[in-house]
């Protein structure tokens, strides 16, 4: 089982990356230096994919469940936050600050595997609305072409809004929380629009 550090010190601290397979602190610093670009909590997220993936597995089920059997977008919504929220109560030291943020990111991996594949579905309907149209109005049948730069221009919104979220907590423990949250809510919600943009249009 995962174990969670004890203190609230900043991910980067070599106590806190001893538990998940001692990436080092330099490594984590590297990360960090380009945290005015991109999502500076993206240094937790390095942290073990055996760790990761473990916590999908332990957790992951009854929200996968949820979702799967939920007809619309809001019941569907109601499955978010499960995972972490099970996470951070069971496992050891999950209602530290590192606690709480690695059980998020594990949730944010979780939705960013769902948004994948309701991507990928969503692709492929537009691929057959485009044919439809092809065969009477081929200049207009291109919706297959406008979802990549959609989905490319949402993760640049998404990465974006995250390190404000991270940037507004300044030196506070909560910059890691807030971070990961943001992570995980955005991923949920963006899987759950590109599975809505195909089943509810």
């Amino acid at each position: 089982m995962p174990r969670f550090p004890a203190s609230h010190a900043s991910p980067c601290s070599q106590s806190a990356w001893s538990w998940g397979g001692g990436r080092g602190r330099g490594h984590c610093r590297s990360v960090l230096a380009v945290a005015a670009s991109a999502w500076p909590v993206l240094c937790a997220a390095q942290q073990d994919d055996a760790t990761t993936q473990a916590l999908i597995d332990r957790y992951g089920g009854p929200v996968l469940s949820c979702y799967e059997a939920a007809q619309t977008a809001p019941a569907k919504e109601a499955c978010a936050g499960r995972l972490a929220s099970a996470c951070s109560a069971q496992e050891e030291g999950g209602q530290t600050t590192f606690g709480i943020m690695t059980c998020q990111l594990a949730e944010a991996a979780f939705w960013d595997a769902r948004m994948a594949h309701e991507y990928a579905g969503t692709l492929a309907w537009l691929g057959t609305v485009d044919q439809a149209e092809a065969e009477y109005f081929p200049e207009f049948a291109h919706s297959a072409d406008a979802l990549p730069a959609m989905q490319e221009a949402w993760r640049a919104y998404r990465d974006a809004n995250c390190a404000l979220q991270y940037a507004l907590w300044g030196s506070g423990s909560m910059r890691m929380i807030a971070g990961a949250d943001c992570h995980r809510a955005m991923t949920a919600a963006q899987a759950i629009a590109l599975w809505s943009l195909r089943e509810e249009m």
